[in-house]
């Protein structure tokens, strides 16, 4: 499934919240325990309701048992400055803090936080109003004048399955349904963007009085997203049916354990994706896609990462994991121009 790793390991997500449906109202979770009452001296054991028999501990959070492993590197230019540098996440949940000692002290050694875009700074709410023509498609037309009826039916079906307003996803763009399901494909995994690494760390910098240096704005992001073809949403957005909920539930899951363990072999299998049998001209749709969501990022990005490393302060550079990777990635594209990466080891807590 090539939508997974793209949303959560190179795309901020900087439009929907997970926690936010496609209707604009918020969901959340809580789980409780039943109490049990405190033993009494008797001769027979006191009598327990129904609710206390049926009570079951708590299963552990999931990824608890997971090795915490990311994968982070010490960027050092043909000058001698340094910068450390770590793949992003943009869903965690709580087993993944407090972060690893390594982290921290990267962190903590930096003066600016560099991430892709700070999405801490505009509410769904506010990207709906200030980007709306990227967002909604023009009056009098609908998703349906974009997608194959198969795939919107899929689609749709998946939106009812969670409870998302169906009338309001019609006027929405492909890209933002495509975000929208995304983020409700993580509903029953405990993996919330409001536990994302990116997320988590802009609170940080804020609290410490650290620069925070955007690689991309949330502009620029919707744009992109926006540009790519229908043809590659039909495609991606095929893959969000009932039938395939749990499917890409357990995608959602396998993805936050490569993060978690810093597997990166696995991130790039993912992002790359597999096609066979795929028409030139359907497979040419796919490629231009990677490059606007990969490719063409990774070099802006680079050059980001360059001119940062220049400056006296230090930064820490954060941006999705699979940004990194690969032949086109940002550490092969810096060490064609003399960087080196040292990846850092990280003890698992």
């Amino acid at each position: 499934m090539l939508a997974a790793a793209a949303v959560m390991t190179a795309a901020a997500g900087c439009g929907n919240n997970s926690s936010e449906k496609q209707s604009g109202g918020e969901s959340s979770s809580e789980s409780s325990q039943a109490e049990t009452k405190a033993p009494v001296k008797v001769t027979l054991p006191p009598k327990t309701t129904a609710s206390e028999e049926q009570a079951e501990p708590e299963e552990p959070l999931y990824g608890a048992d997971i090795p915490y492993t990311p994968a982070m590197w010490k960027a050092t230019a043909p000058d001698g400055r340094e910068m450390y540098m770590m793949g992003s996440m943009h869903a965690l949940n709580d087993t993944c803090y407090p972060l690893p000692e390594e982290v921290t002290a990267a962190y903590e050694s930096s003066d600016i936080l560099a991430v892709e875009c700070d999405i801490a700074a505009l509410t769904a709410s506010a990207a709906q109003l200030k980007f709306a023509g990227l967002i909604n498609y023009p009056k009098g037309e609908t998703i349906e004048d974009h997608l194959s009826a198969e795939t919107w039916e899929k689609v749709s079906g998946y939106l009812k399955l969670h409870d998302s307003d169906i009338e309001d996803a019609e006027t929405k763009r492909a890209w933002a349904i495509y975000s929208s399901v995304q983020a409700l494909s993580l509903e029953n995994t405990t993996l919330s963007s409001d536990k994302g690494f990116d997320r988590y760390l802009l609170k940080q910098a804020r609290g410490d009085g650290k620069e925070i240096y955007e690689v991309e704005s949330v502009g620029e992001q919707f744009e992109m997203l926006a540009g790519i073809s229908d043809t590659v949403y039909d495609l991606l957005l095929a893959d969000y049916s009932p039938e395939n909920a749990a499917q890409l539930e357990e995608t959602n899951k396998e993805l936050f354990k490569a993060w978690k363990t810093g597997d990166l072999e696995w991130i790039a299998k993912e992002s790359e994706g597999e096609y066979e049998d795929v028409p030139d001209d359907l497979m040419a749709e796919i490629n231009n896609f990677k490059d606007a969501m990969y490719n063409n990022r990774n070099e802006h990005m680079a050059k980001d990462a360059k001119e940062l490393m220049s400056r006296d302060k230090k930064t820490f550079f954060v941006v999705g994991l699979a940004h990194f990777i690969g032949d086109k990635g940002i550490i092969s594209l810096l060490e064609k121009e003399g960087y080196t990466f040292e990846r850092i080891e990280i003890k698992a807590g």
